[in-house]
């Protein structure tokens, strides 16, 4: 695979017409993204057509009111009142008529135990307690399975995500391949309007979309090349405040578990754009069974066999052969 970077003025140039708070009519499915953090939490809210395609409905950030000292309960009863007071209530079509979100993934790599109860109380099957997994920074790596309490044991797998039994809270994990997911959900913001997979944003000025614009363009996918691995695909941050990006791409993720994918076009390929000086390539949406798979379907976390490594100096070949 080859690393892309998606640009902030990508993002802004796909907001549609479509108010805050209201799903563009044809939308048939409405999942949740919602990133854990001691002072704020951040959520996204999405409706998807069967093809995959994509459009950010509303997002915004929790506060969490501590009191006189930092609690993480106080974590918890924010999220407790944020889904009880907006996540039950819905979003509107244009006519009025009222969704529940299919699913609502909720970030567990930080104060997973507060995750946990809060999922449970809310109802398993609609809501969902999530772990990222990849290169990216703080990250166990897609396929880790170290930390078996906190994992569990693997109950069913699907496309990049797995859902695991935490015997211990009784409670299933939806664990998702994090670079696969923010590829996706990077490309699908550079894909044009009405394509299969593509991603629009709800009406707005350049200004009011600016700072979630950043967050979805917070990092980026770099080449790296190691002696002992080659060349590899790895995420790398060029801003921290990437809230909006992890929401987002468990929110994708999400539209997967519920039966969104991508389906073959009457084109048969979507042209996505990569980078300003990167040729178009061309993306199959056919079945991954009869098919070629999308190019971000086929990333490889390790040295790819027959590359041709670049020269290195005798001292360095020689290192590269006693660390094999």
């Amino acid at each position: 695979a080859t690393a892309f970077t998606i640009k902030v003025a990508t993002v802004l140039s796909k907001v549609a017409d479509t108010p805050q708070g209201i799903i563009p009519d044809g939308y048939e499915c409405l999942t949740v993204g919602i990133d854990v953090g001691l002072y704020t939490c951040r959520w996204v809210v999405y409706a998807w057509c069967p093809d995959a395609t994509g459009h950010v409905v509303d997002y915004g950030e929790l506060k969490v009111v501590h009191e006189k000292e930092i609690s993480d309960i106080a974590i918890y009863h924010a999220l407790k009142q944020f889904v009880q007071e907006r996540v039950s209530h819905g979003w509107k079509y244009k006519s009025g008529v009222i969704r529940i979100p299919d699913r609502v993934m909720c970030d567990s790599g930080y104060q997973r135990e507060l995750v946990y109860r809060l999922v449970l109380e809310a109802g398993q099957g609609r809501y969902f307690a999530a772990r990222g997994y990849g290169t990216g920074p703080r990250m166990k790596k897609w396929g880790d399975r170290s930390d078996s309490i906190a994992i569990g044991r693997k109950f069913i797998g699907g496309n990049e995500w797995e859902l695991s039994q935490i015997d211990k809270w009784n409670i299933l994990l939806f664990r998702a391949n994090a670079d696969f997911w923010k590829r996706t959900l990077q490309m699908g913001f550079c894909a044009p309007f009405g394509a299969s997979g593509s991603l629009s944003v709800f009406r707005g000025t350049p200004e009011e979309h600016l700072n979630f614009a950043r967050q979805i363009t917070a990092e980026y996918e770099d080449e790296e090349w190691t002696p002992t691995r080659g060349v590899r695909i790895v995420w790398r941050q060029k801003n921290r405040n990437n809230h909006f990006l992890d929401a987002s791409y468990l929110a994708r993720a999400a539209a997967d578990l519920a039966g969104v994918t991508l389906q073959k076009s009457t084109q048969g390929e979507l042209p996505l754009r990569i980078g300003q000086d990167t040729p178009t390539i061309g993306i199959s949406l056919a079945d991954p069974k009869t098919e070629p798979q999308p190019v971000y379907a086929q990333m490889s976390m390790g040295s790819r066999k027959g590359q041709r490594r670049p020269e290195m100096p005798r001292f360095g070949r020689w290192m590269s052969w006693c660390t094999r």
